[in-house]
């Protein structure tokens, strides 16, 4: 796996060139700044700490992994901007679109301050926004497999049980009903994973709460 844009750009603006083992460097250093190099992800902190220094700016898109790069790259240097990548018109409508020439059409959106910028929210939102998320991506699965166990009352022509349909004492309900061997496991199966979603999503919303009051 290799990075392509972050400190590419940040080399543009400080006049420096990374030395990537096994590549060459005369051709890095032309007209006093970078041409952009590849690089493995592992190299990313020790390349950043030779080449970076406080009076370097850093851009690079926003992606799953930003803030990572974000976190490690701080410190080093006088700012990091994340930059929106669907508003990055000049990238967006590129014809020619290639990982070097996206890096130095940033770059230079960066020199001249016109990088559409995303907040970088700090770390303990990124946390309550991945617990969030991760409820409701539990919310739907749990939504998805009550919906295949209507479907399976549907296909036989029964009706729910009394009461609360898919609460735990149900389960011997379910399991008695009289269908196929494969359905019986997929009901047996989708069960499991209802109680399961619903345990976490609960955890997972107290959790929530818990870092929002903190």
């Amino acid at each position: 796996m290799y990075g392509n844009t972050i400190l590419a750009n940040a080399f543009c603006r400080s006049g420096y060139s990374p030395q990537v083992p096994g590549g060459g460097s005369s051709r890095s250093r032309a007209a006093g700044r970078l041409i952009p190099t590849a690089f493995r992800f592992r190299s990313l902190l020790r390349l950043a700490t030779t080449h970076l220094g406080p009076c370097d700016a850093v851009v690079l898109e926003a992606t799953s992994n930003a803030w990572l790069f974000y976190d490690q790259l701080e410190p080093l240097v006088g700012s990091v901007t994340v930059a929106h990548p669907l508003a990055v018109k000049l990238i967006a409508a590129a014809r020619v679109k290639t990982d070097s020439r996206d890096t130095i059409k940033l770059a230079h959106l960066l020199a001249a301050n016109l990088v559409p910028a995303v907040w970088v929210p700090p770390v303990h939102v990124r946390e309550l926004r991945g617990l969030v998320n991760h409820r409701k991506r539990l919310v739907i699965q749990r939504t998805q497999v009550r919906n295949r166990l209507h479907a399976v009352l549907y296909r036989h022509n029964l009706m729910l049980p009394p009461g609360q349909p898919f609460a735990v004492h149900q389960q011997e309900w379910w399991l008695s009903l009289d269908l196929s061997s494969s359905e019986k496991l997929r009901v047996q199966q989708d069960l499991s994973l209802l109680r399961s979603a619903s345990g976490t999503g609960r955890s997972c919303g107290g959790r929530a709460g818990t870092t929002l009051h903190l």
